[in-house]
């Protein structure tokens, strides 16, 4: 405040020592929308009825001047003609409650026939059969129309159509497997019909069988006993015997193949032995040629060594 009054020190009617006071604005009421509404329609009203009234006045004064009009017929249409528009204007009122009046009746007529339309749309939902049930559990039809929704919608669904595709290819083959099965059963019904024909030959062939036939059976009957305990060494006899078998196998392939063998040097030692026959007898017959020629030769070197000699 020192700084302030320093600065303002040589204004007049400046009062420093009074506290400073600040105005605050005061609060903008909101007028209700619903309260403007009526006070504009009541205060365009008066006005119109206002401007009728001058109006009406000015015309009066008018008709009643003879330089503008000389028609009196003219005038007197023209005053009727404006107290019909201000009677129109006064009689708004009266008009609006009517309009309130017919648009309450109207309401009620459309009411009616909302109900109407909706009987309809329930016994077009609901089945004839179904009324009594229905008007015994009280459903809504708002429940009836979302199941409607809801299977509109599954029926819109992709997913949902293309399970239902796969389902009915699914039903499509379990049909046809039964179809099968249908063919296979009635032909296995034929050959037990036929089955049962053959076993009737084999029990007439049973009934011949013999008394030694009879007394076997009884004395396999009697050693069955001895053989349960065998029972649980059958299985690892089983298996034994299934490798000793493949050994089996094996065995006669190896047997094959040596008697292969024996064969093949049987006919390869014939041929060779016949071969060394051929050679020994070439041979033996060169070998007595040449001895021919030697005992020839010397007998000749003898004689030739005898003449020398002499």
């Amino acid at each position: 405040m020192s700084s302030a009054s320093s600065k303002y020190a040589n204004l007049p009617d400046v009062d420093f020592d009074q506290p400073d006071l600040y105005e605050s604005e005061d609060p903008k009421v909101i007028p209700d929308s619903s309260e403007n509404e009526t006070e504009d329609s009541e205060c365009k009203k008066t006005s119109i009825l206002a401007a009728v009234s001058s109006l009406k006045k000015k015309l009066d004064s008018v008709s009643n001047n003879p330089i503008f009009f000389n028609q009196s017929d003219s005038l007197a249409d023209s005053s009727t003609s404006w107290k019909k528009y201000y009677e129109s204007v006064s009689s708004d009122k009266t008009s609006t409650i009517n309009t309130a009046q017919r648009n309450n009746t109207i309401n009620s007529v459309s009411v009616a026939e909302f109900e109407r339309r909706l009987s309809a749309i329930e016994n077009a939902i609901s089945p004839s059969s179904d009324i009594a049930s229905t008007s015994t559990h009280n459903v809504p039809l708002s429940v009836s129309i979302n199941e409607l929704k809801t299977k509109v919608e599954l029926l819109t669904n992709p997913k949902f159509l293309e399970s239902v595709s796969k389902r009915a290819k699914f039903a499509s083959e379990e049909l046809d497997k039964l179809s099968k099965s249908k063919e296979i059963l009635s032909s296995l019904a034929s050959e037990q019909d036929k089955d049962a024909t053959s076993q009737d030959k084999f029990q007439s062939a049973q009934d011949v069988l013999t008394r030694a036939n009879q007394e076997k059976i009884a004395t396999l009957y009697e050693k069955l006993p001895s053989l349960e305990p065998m029972t649980l060494l059958i299985p690892s006899l089983l298996d034994r015997l299934d490798n000793l078998s493949k050994l089996h196998v094996k065995a006669a392939s190896v047997v094959e193949s040596f008697s292969h063998v024996d064969d093949f040097i049987n006919v390869t030692q014939k041929s060779k032995l016949s071969d060394l026959t051929q050679i020994v007898e070439t041979l033996q017959s060169s070998i007595e040629s040449n001895s021919a020629l030697m005992v020839n030769n010397v007998k000749e070197l003898e004689q030739r060594m005898a003449n020398l000699s002499k």
